[in-house]
C-alpha cells in the first residue's frame, strides 16, 4: 500500500523514469531521489539545473505508475535504466517517520530506500549523496544494512548561499564521471539507432542520416581532378608517412614489441599520473597484481620502500567510471568505519576525491589487522589503496598524508 509521501510524489510531478524508449534523447541518464517532506524544494531546483545541462529526456525525478503496476518492480526498472542516482539528503532524510512513528527508511517498501538499494546493487549505476539544508551524511548504524554503504560514498554539499557555484561543481563532477557514456561517437551511434527504431515502430520510413552526406558521382569526379597536385604536395605526404612510420616503430620498440606491449604502456601511463614524490619508489611487482586479476585494472604499481611499515598500491582502469566503481566495492569484510574525525581529515586533504577509511578488526586471507584508506580523484582513472598494519588511526593518517601530498 502506498503511503502519503509515495502518493504525493506520484501525483505532483509527472516526470517519468526508466529504460530509454525508442526515439528518446541519447546521453547519460540521471535519476534524482528525494523525500518530499524533507527536500522537495531543493530537489525541484536541482532537477531544473540537471535538465538545463543534460536535457529533459535524460533526467528523471518521480516515477510514473499506471494503476495496478507493481511499484517495487517499476522503481527497480527505473533506477536500473539510469547511470547516476543523485540522493538528495536533508536533515531528516533518515528520520522522517510514517503514521506509526517508525522511520520510513526502515520499511523495505519505502520508495527512497528502494531507489538507493537498487542503485547500490548495480555496478552500472553510481549513487551520489547530495547534502542540502545543512544536512550531514547519516550515521551508518541508523540505516538498514541494505543501504548502509551509501554512507561510504563521497557526498557533495549544495549550500543555499552558494547554490549556483555548488551545483556547477556537481555538474562538472558528473561530466567527468559520465565522459565515456556521453562521448560524441557513442551518442551519434545511439541517436542514429534510436531514430531508426522510432521510424520502424511508427511505420514510417527512416529519415536520411544527416551526420555524413553521401557525395555524388560528379562531386567525386571533381575531387579526383582536384587531387592532381604538384610534386611538392606529394613529397610532403611522403614525408608525413615516413615520420609516422618512424614514430610507430619507436613506440613498438619501447613497448617491447607486439607481445605484452599494452601492459608496459599502461604501467608507464599509470606512473605519469602518480604524485612526483611517489614515482621513484614504485615498481611493477608480478606478485602484486590483484587489481588487475580481480578488479579489471589495466596496470598496478606497488609503491614505497620494501622496508616500509605501510602497504601502498595504485591501479589504472580503462575509465574513471570503472575506477570509481571499484572503489565503491573496495571495503574488506570484517571491518568497521574509522572515526569521524579521521574520515573528515581525509576528505579535507582530498576534497575532490571519493575516499574511504576502514579499521580491519579481523585478519583473513587478504591480510592482517590494521587501517585501510582508499581514494579516487574525481574524473581520474587511477584509484589507490593504503594499509597501515595496526589500529593507530592517527599514525596511519600521518603516514598517509606524506603519500598523497607531493612536495
Amino acid at each position: 500500500m502506498l503511503d502519503e509521501e509515495a502518493a504525493e510524489r506520484l501525483s505532483n510531478r509527472p516526470v517519468s523514469g526508466g529504460r530509454t524508449e525508442p526515439g528518446s534523447p541519447p546521453g547519460p541518464k540521471v535519476f534524482i531521489s528525494y523525500r518530499r517532506e524533507d527536500t522537495a524544494a531543493h530537489a525541484g531546483r536541482l532537477y531544473d539545473a540537471m535538465v538545463a545541462r543534460f536535457g529533459g529526456g535524460n533526467v528523471f525525478m518521480d516515477v510514473d505508475m499506471a494503476p495496478g503496476v507493481d511499484f517495487v518492480e517499476r522503481i527497480t526498472e527505473a533506477v536500473a535504466g539510469t547511470h547516476v542516482l543523485i540522493v538528495v539528503m536533508g536533515p531528516r532524510w533518515a528520520t522522517v517517520a510514517d503514521e506509526q512513528g517508525r522511520p520510513r527508511i526502515a520499511d523495505p517498501e519505502d520508495f527512497v530506500r528502494l531507489e538507493v538499494e537498487t542503485a547500490l546493487k548495480r555496478p552500472d549505476v553510481t549513487p551520489i549523496p547530495v547534502l542540502v539544508a545543512g544536512a550531514r551524511v547519516p550515521n551508518r548504524d541508523d540505516l538498514p544494512p541494505e543501504v548502509q554503504s551509501i554512507t561510504r560514498r563521497n557526498a557533495i554539499e549544495l549550500s543555499d548561499g552558494r547554490w549556483g557555484y555548488d551545483v556547477g561543481r556537481l555538474i562538472a563532477a558528473l561530466d567527468r564521471l559520465l565522459a565515456d557514456i556521453s562521448s560524441p561517437e557513442r551518442s551519434s551511434r545511439t541517436e542514429e539507432s534510436a531514430s531508426v527504431d522510432a521510424s520502424q515502430a511508427s511505420g514510417e520510413n527512416a529519415p536520411t542520416p544527416t551526420v555524413a552526406a553521401i557525395p555524388s558521382i560528379e562531386a567525386k569526379r571533381t575531387a579526383a581532378r582536384g587531387s592532381r597536385r604538384t610534386w611538392l604536395q606529394w613529397a610532403l605526404i611522403g614525408a608525413v608517412l615516413t615520420i609516422a612510420l618512424v614514430v610507430a616503430i619507436a613506440l613498438l620498440t619501447r613497448g617491447g614489441g607486439a607481445n605484452g606491449s599494452n601492459e608496459d604502456t599502461d604501467y608507464e601511463a599509470l606512473l605519469k599520473l602518480l604524485p612526483a614524490n611517489i614515482r621513484p619508489t614504485c615498481r611493477d611487482d608480478p606478485e602484486t597484481r590483484w587489481m588487475i586479476t580481480d578488479a579489471e585494472a589495466t596496470a598496478q604499481a606497488l609503491c614505497g620502500s620494501p622496508n616500509s611499515d605501510y602497504y601502498l598500491t595504485y591501479g589504472l582502469w580503462p575509465s574513471s567510471l570503472q575506477a570509481h566503481d571499484w572503489l565503491s566495492r573496495a571495503r574488506d569484510p570484517g571491518t568497521v568505519d574509522c572515526r569521524r574525525s579521521t574520515t573528515e581529515a581525509i576528505k579535507n586533504i582530498l576534497p575532490r576525491a571519493t575516499t574511504g577509511c576502514e579499521d580491519k578488526v579481523e585478519a583473513d586471507d587478504n591480510g592482517g589487522e590494521g587501517i585501510g584508506i582508499w581514494w579516487n580523484e574525481d574524473g581520474s582513472r587511477v584509484a589507490a589503496w593504503f594499509f597501515w598494519p595496526n589500529h593507530d588511526q592517527d599514525a596511519a593518517l600521518m603516514q598517509w598524508k606524506t603519500v598523497v601530498t607531493a612536495p
